[in-house]
């Protein structure tokens, strides 16, 4: 069976909000993985002692997050849902500019080694986010490439070609203190090298950071015609 997208959730954090509880992406199941991906303006700093963060306390596993007073804070996640799947998550938060949020939640995923190879991060001062290049290693593996940019207000944001189940949300706030984050998917039927195009961003061209890596299908294979489903072809 072939990784499939099965429900997504955005959010804005207004400035000084403190804990705030999200709701979790819809139609959860047992084993589905959900990918959580913030980004502030300023640094996030994890478990919420500060400019804000999900706490590792609720089970959450780290793939990147900015612990280095950095621009722009960001902070990438995921988990495996258990028996009884969460219905939210809480953000911990006290800075006086607004973060975003936005969750993807996808099935199929293989349970016991779901990041199919390490994380690339790519990052600029300048421009549009540009996944870096990422080698999978399984068959029909999902490809997930996402950025946080700083500072400006984006309007409008496109995947690159042949990505999908594009989810995008800027923070709101004046120019200078506010955030755009992005997600967006690709099933590889082969495994292989890839080096995306950079997300296309309407109005914003400030830092950015971005990320390539991959969920590890259940079953080795997945790719060939649900691939194709997948993607619309």
């Amino acid at each position: 069976m072939a990784i499939s997208f099965v429900s997504e959730a955005e959010y804005t954090l207004t400035a000084q909000s403190g804990d705030t509880t999200l709701a979790m992406p819809a139609s959860l199941q047992m084993g589905d993985i959900v990918v959580i991906l913030g980004g502030g303006d300023f640094w996030l700093n994890p478990d919420g002692t500060d400019q804000g963060g999900c706490a590792r306390s609720q089970g959450w596993n780290v793939l990147h997050e900015d612990t280095n007073n950095s621009s722009p804070g960001r902070q990438l996640l995921y988990k495996k849902m258990g028996a009884s799947p969460d219905a939210n998550v809480t953000w911990e938060y006290d800075d006086d500019r607004n973060q975003v949020v936005v969750m993807q939640a996808f099935r199929g995923v293989d349970p016991d080694t779901p990041i199919d190879a390490t994380l690339v991060v790519t990052s600029s001062g300048v421009g549009d986010p540009d996944p870096g290049s990422y080698t999978t290693v399984t068959p029909g593996a999902l490809r997930i490439i996402g950025g946080v940019i700083e500072d400006d207000v984006a309007s409008a944001v496109t995947a690159p070609a042949g990505y999908g189940d594009l989810i995008w949300r800027e923070a709101g706030g004046g120019v200078g203190e506010t955030a755009s984050a992005m997600l967006a998917s690709k099933l590889a039927a082969s495994a292989g090298a890839e080096n995306p195009a950079a997300f296309d961003v309407t109005g914003a061209f400030d830092a950015w950071v971005a990320f390539h890596f991959a969920l590890r299908p259940a079953e080795a294979g997945g790719g060939g015609a649900a691939a194709a489903a997948h993607m619309g072809l």
